[in-house]
C-alpha cells in the first residue's frame, strides 16, 4: 500500500461545525459559496462507489476516483442537494446569516466522533463527539464564538479541486460538565440529541397500546421523528407498566428496544433509530484499511436466556431457556441473555423461543480496524470483512470512531463475546419459589419440549417435566449444595512437600496436576490431576440417608496400567476403571453414614481426572471450588488462611490464625525468612539503603544505624540536642 497517497487523500477530508446564531457578528463567514451537500445515505455509505478495484501502486484505480494524483470523487457525490436549509449550491440561501461557521481551514481545530454499543443488543447509547477550536476573546471581553445551549450540527466533506462535498454527521449540545476542563472554551464534549430523553418520565401511556405506539408518543413529545415505524415486533401490545418509576424517556425506549433485540440510536439525520443488524453491501478490503484484526467467531446463537435476578444480582432465579439442540451439537453454544426485561418478563415461555427464532441465523467475527479513507457514512450493521488473501468473514460494527485533526482517521470494531456454557441449575434467595424453564426447539420435527424446574428453599427439589408430541413424563430429582470435595482439581499442596495434596490423604506414590490447552478447552476448572503411580483419599462428612451425586471427567493418556475413581459409602463402588473411555461420569448414591471417602488410584500410566465435583442431590451439577475456597495459580484461599505465590522467585506469603510468614526455597525445601511472632518481626536477611532508628520520640536517646560504604555506623542522638 502506497502510504504517502493514502495520506494525501486523509488530509483531503475537512469538516466544519455550525450553529444558528441570530446575534452572530458580521465578520463570522456566513457559508461556503462552493460547497456541494448530499444527500446522507443511512445504508452503510458508498463503499461499492468509492472501492471498486486495485491498481498496482496500492491505490484507488481511475473507475473510482477522476484523477490518483489528487484523489478526488467522480461519481459518487453527483447531486447538489442543500441538506441543511441554510446554505444552497450557490451559497446565498436564505437566512444563512443566522448561522455561525467554524471550520477546519479556519478555527476548528479537531473533530471526534464515537458512536459505541456496548452490548449485542438493549443498547441505547448516545452518540458522543469532541471539538478543539480556536476561539479568542474580542477587546469586549467576549469570546468570539458562543456555542453553550446550541444545536450544533457537524459535518464532514471532502475537498474536490474548489468544490467541498459534505455530509451531516448530527446535532449536539455541549455536555455541561463540572470540572474546568473547558473553562478556556477551546475544547468541548458533545452529546447528540438523545440528550433530550435524559430526564425522568411523568407521561401516563393509553395501555394496552403497542410498542411501536409508545416511542412514537415520546418521539412527538420531544419533536423527533421515528425513522424506523416497523421495527420488529413494533406491534406487539404491552398491558401495563414495564419500566420501575423515576425511569428517563431513554431507559423506556431502551426497554423496548431490548425486547426487540434491537438497539436505539439517534442518527446521522438527528432520527430516532430502532433496528436490528441489517446486512448490508459494504466491504472491508485491503485497499480500504490500514490494518485488519479478525478475532474470535461467535457461531450461530443458539440459546436463549431469559431471566429475572433477585436483588443479589443472582444468575439463577427464575430462567427460561430456549436453545437449538442440533445447532449446539454442531457449532457449540452461543447464547444471549436477557436480564430482568418487564415487557418479556410478561410471558417469557413464548417469548424466548420467539427471539431464538429471530437469532437463528445470526453469527459475526469479531475485529477492528483502522481505515485509511474513512467511510463516514457507516452504521451499526453486518458487513464483510475481506483479508489480503481474498478470504470474507461476516463482522458487525459495534464501535465506530472519527477523528480529524488536519488529516481524517476513522476506527471500527467489534468485540465477540466470550462464549461460556453457563448453567442455570435453579438456586435462589431463601423463601422464594424458583422455576426454570428449558425450551429445546427441533426446527426440523417442528416441536418444543419443555423442561420445567421449580425449586423450594428447603429440599431444593426439581420437578421436570417433558412433553414431546405423543408423551408427557415427569420426574422429581433432588439438587443443591457446593462441591463437598476440597482441592478438588490439585490447586493446595504441602508447604514442605509439593507431592501431597492438600484435604487429601496421599496412602502411596505421588500426585501431581497439569494446565495444558486439554484442560482449558475441556474443563470448566482449567486445571486437572495428573496420576501416574498413586493413591489419594479425601474423607468427606455427609447426612445419612440423604442423596449426593459424585461426578469428573477423565482423560488416559497411556493405555497401559491401571486407573481407578472410587467411592467408599459402607461399601467401596468403583465407578471408573481403565477399561472405561474418556468420558465424563457421575454416580448418585444414598449415604450409609456420616461420612464418605473419594478414592484415586493409579499405577504405571498417565491419567487426568478434572472436574471433581460431590454434590447433593441425585443430578450433576455444574463444576465449582468447594465453598470457601478460592484457588488460582497464584492465591489460594481455604478454611487454613491465604497463601500467595510467587511462582518467579519460589516462595510464598502465608497469612493465617498461626502465622504471617514469608518462605523461600532453599535446596528444595522452603525456609521461612520472614515472621510477625507476637509482637516481635523476625527476618533472616535483613538489606538496608539508608538508615534503622531504634527508639521513641518519648525516650531520652535515640539508636541510628546508618549503612556507610565500609559497613554500618551506630550514632546515638540525644532526644534534648537534636
Amino acid at each position: 500500500m502506497n502510504n504517502e497517497y493514502f495520506t494525501r487523500l486523509t488530509q483531503r477530508i475537512k469538516a466544519y461545525i455550525r450553529y444558528r446564531d441570530p446575534t452572530a457578528p458580521n465578520y463570522i463567514d456566513g457559508g461556503f459559496s462552493d460547497s456541494v451537500y448530499k444527500v446522507e445515505d443511512m445504508d452503510g455509505g458508498q463503499a461499492d462507489t468509492i472501492y471498486e478495484s486495485e491498481v498496482s501502486d496500492g491505490g484507488l484505480s481511475n473507475s473510482t476516483f477522476e484523477s490518483e494524483i489528487d484523489g478526488d470523487f467522480a461519481d459518487v457525490y453527483y447531486e447538489i442537494e442543500d441538506l441543511d436549509g441554510g446554505i444552497a449550491h450557490d451559497g446565498n440561501a436564505d437566512d444563512s446569516d443566522e448561522y455561525s461557521y467554524i471550520r477546519s481551514s479556519t478555527d476548528l481545530q479537531e473533530v471526534e466522533i464515537n458512536d459505541n454499543l456496548e452490548k449485542l443488543f438493549g443498547c441505547f447509547n448516545a452518540k458522543t463527539a469532541r471539538i478543539k477550536i480556536l476561539n479568542p476573546m474580542s477587546a469586549d471581553g467576549l469570546w468570539r464564538y458562543n456555542l453553550e445551549d446550541k444545536n450544533i450540527e457537524i459535518y464532514f466533506g471532502y475537498e474536490s479541486g474548489e468544490n467541498v462535498y459534505y455530509t451531516k454527521k448530527g446535532t449536539y449540545r455541549i455536555k455541561k460538565e463540572k470540572s474546568e476542563t473547558v473553562a478556556n472554551k477551546t475544547e468541548y464534549n458533545l452529546q447528540d440529541l438523545s440528550y433530550m430523553l435524559d430526564q425522568k418520565c411523568d407521561m401516563t401511556f393509553p395501555y394496552p397500546c403497542t410498542r411501536g405506539k409508545i416511542v412514537e408518543l415520546i418521539c412527538n413529545k420531544f419533536g423527533l421523528q421515528l425513522a424506523t415505524p416497523d421495527f420488529w415486533c413494533s406491534g406487539m401490545i404491552i398491558d401495563s407498566q414495564f419500566y420501575v418509576d423515576g425511569a428517563t424517556y431513554r431507559e423506556i425506549i431502551r426497554i423496548i428496544a431490548e425486547s426487540s433485540l434491537s438497539n436505539a440510536k439517534i442518527g446521522d439525520d438527528d432520527k430516532l433509530y430502532i433496528k436490528f443488524y441489517n446486512t448490508t453491501d459494504y466491504v472491508l478490503t485491503p485497499r480500504v484499511y490500514k490494518n485488519l484484526n479478525v478475532g474470535n467467531y461467535v457461531s450461530y446463537i443458539n440459546r436463549v436466556v431469559l431471566a429475572e435476578t433477585d436483588e443479589s444480582g443472582s444468575t439463577d432465579y427464575d430462567v427460561i431457556i430456549a436453545e437449538d439442540e442440533e445447532s449446539i451439537k454442531t457449532n457449540g453454544l452461543s447464547e444471549v441473555r436477557i436480564s430482568n426485561n418487564l415487557i418479556l418478563n410478561a410471558d417469557r415461555e413464548t417469548y424466548a423461543p420467539l427471539l431464538l427464532g429471530q437469532l437463528s441465523n445470526f453469527c459475526y467475527y469479531g475485529f477492528s480496524s483502522e481505515m485509511v479513507l474513512g467511510n463516514y457514512n457507516l452504521d451499526h450493521d453486518v458487513i464483510t470483512l475481506r483479508d489480503k488473501n481474498g478470504n470474507d468473514k461476516t463482522g458487525i460494527i459495534m464501535n465506530i470512531n472519527y477523528v480529524y485533526n488536519g488529516a481524517f482517521k476513522s476506527k471500527i470494531s467489534a468485540t465477540a463475546e466470550s462464549k461460556t456454557e453457563q448453567e442455570y441449575k435453579g438456586a435462589g434467595r431463601i423463601g422464594q419459589m424458583i422455576k426454570n424453564t428449558m425450551l429445546n426447539v427441533d426446527k426440523i420435527k417442528g416441536m418444543i419440549t419443555a423442561l420445567n424446574e421449580e425449586t423450594s428453599e428447603l429440599e431444593t427439589k426439581l420437578t421436570k417435566i417433558e412433553m414431546s408430541s405423543s408423551t408427557v413424563t415427569t420426574t422429581i430429582q433432588q439438587s443443591g449444595s457446593d462441591n463437598l470435595i476440597k482441592n478438588s482439581v490439585g490447586y493446595a499442596w504441602d508447604n514442605d512437600n509439593k507431592n501431597i495434596p492438600k484435604f487429601w490423604d496421599l496412602k502411596s506414590g505421588t500426585a501431581a496436576y497439569i494446565e495444558n490447552d486439554w484442560t482449558r478447552i475441556n474443563s470448566l476448572s482449567g486445571r486437572a490431576w495428573l496420576f501416574k503411580t498413586g493413591v489419594i483419599e479425601q474423607e468427606i462428612p455427609v447426612s445419612t440417608g440423604k442423596k449426593y451425586t459424585l461426578s469428573f471427567l477423565v482423560r488416559k493418556i497411556n493405555a497401559l496400567g491401571t486407573a481407578s475413581i472410587a467411592i467408599e459409602n459402607g461399601s467401596k463402588t468403583t465407578i471408573y476403571n481403565q477399561s472405561m473411555e474418556n468420558d465424563s461420569y457421575s454416580h448418585t448414591f444414598v449415604a450409609s453414614g456420616n461420612s464418605v471417602k473419594v478414592i484415586i488410584s493409579a499405577a504405571n500410566t498417565e491419567i487426568y481426572i478434572t472436574d471433581l465435583l460431590l454434590n447433593t442431590g441425585d443430578s450433576k451439577q455444574q463444576w465449582k471450588q468447594a465453598s470457601g475456597e478460592l484457588y488460582t495459580s497464584e492465591v489460594l484461599v481455604d478454611i487454613d488462611g491465604v497463601m500467595i505465590r510467587n511462582n518467579m522467585y519460589s516462595g510464598y506469603t502465608i497469612i493465617s490464625p498461626s502465622e504471617f510468614a514469608g518462605y523461600y526455597e532453599v535446596n528444595g525445601r522452603y525456609i521461612r525468612v520472614f515472621t510477625l511472632n507476637k509482637d516481635t518481626t523476625e527476618v533472616t536477611k535483613l538489606q538496608v539503603d539508608e538508615s534503622i532508628e531504634v527508639g521513641k520520640e518519648e525516650n531520652e536517646v535515640i539508636v541510628r544505624m546508618i549503612a556507610v560504604t565500609d559497613g554500618l555506623d551506630i550514632v546515638l542522638i540525644d532526644k534534648e540536642v537534636s
